[in-house]
């Protein structure tokens, strides 16, 4: 029996099971092979539907809910409401506004950045915060500087990160998002302003340019409030965009030859 285990265990899975000159594998010994390998291989072989629930799990219990940087909610400029948004996805969505002065008639959507798979950071310190986990908390202190200096509304949503969202997904969300803030009562007569940076950049313009598309017809879907909502749009402020999926330019073949004195310099 010790011999027939070991054969089972360096012969390939039961349907290929051969036999050698010296001694036959006994049927025990077959029957085990099945167990052994129902047991143990094909029950622990997670599906992907399986392994992408086990993901979202972990990134729900590790980022949600958000939690804002002290200096942003101790701000006593700033008044600050979180919402829920409930879509194909659950977003959280933050209105930041001024606490004093006239609103200027525009509302700002910012998309952060980070590379598609980062959140804005959270309420630790710079020093505290893990740079493969976290995003500089400036996205926080860029939001405040919008909201201080132009008295604009900020809304910033926190979608739900790659590899849990795919594009296709994050663009029946956003459009959710755009159309039903064209309708808020809140920014009832705001012109709508929407602004990322990095990956935020590309959400954008990929956001402008899926509604054009549904306004001129290109894509049958929701064109009567894409059309509404389109109108209420002003400009789109990209910064530092990532548009180029396929990260290849000129520019960036060019840079590779560039000198940079700094990273030679042997007291630094």
């Amino acid at each position: 029996m010790c011999f027939n285990l070991y054969q089972l265990f360096i012969t390939l899975p039961p349907y290929t099971v051969t036999y050698t000159d010296t001694m036959a594998i006994s049927f025990a010994g077959w029957i085990t092979h099945w167990i052994i390998y129902f047991r143990f291989f094909l029950a622990n072989r997670a599906t992907v539907k399986q392994i992408e629930n086990n993901t979202r799990k972990t990134f729900e219990s590790e980022n949600s809910p958000q939690v804002l940087p002290s200096n942003i909610t101790s701000n006593p400029k700033l008044s600050i409401k979180r919402e829920i948004l409930e879509s194909q996805q659950r977003w959280e969505l933050f209105h930041v506004k001024p606490k004093t002065g006239k609103e200027t008639k525009k509302v700002v959507v910012y998309w952060h950045g980070g590379a598609f798979i980062k959140g804005v950071s959270s309420s630790l310190s710079a020093e505290k915060v893990s740079l493969t986990t976290q995003t500089s908390p400036k996205h926080w202190d860029a939001v405040a500087r919008v909201v201080t200096e132009s008295n604009c509304p900020v809304v910033v949503p926190i979608y739900t990160l790659a590899p849990l969202s795919t594009s296709r997904e994050w663009d029946v969300v956003a459009l959710d998002l755009i159309t039903k803030l064209s309708k808020d009562a809140r920014y009832a007569d705001y012109q709508i302003v929407m602004m990322g940076d990095s990956a935020g950049g590309w959400m954008t313009m990929r956001l402008l340019q899926s509604m054009c598309e549904i306004s001129c017809g290109e894509k049958q879907d929701r064109q009567e409030e894409v059309d509404q909502a389109l109108m209420r749009m002003g400009t789109g402020i990209m910064i530092s965009p990532f548009i180029n999926s396929e990260v290849t330019d000129e520019l960036i073949e060019a840079s590779k030859s560039v000198s940079r004195p700094y990273e030679s310099r042997s007291d630094h």
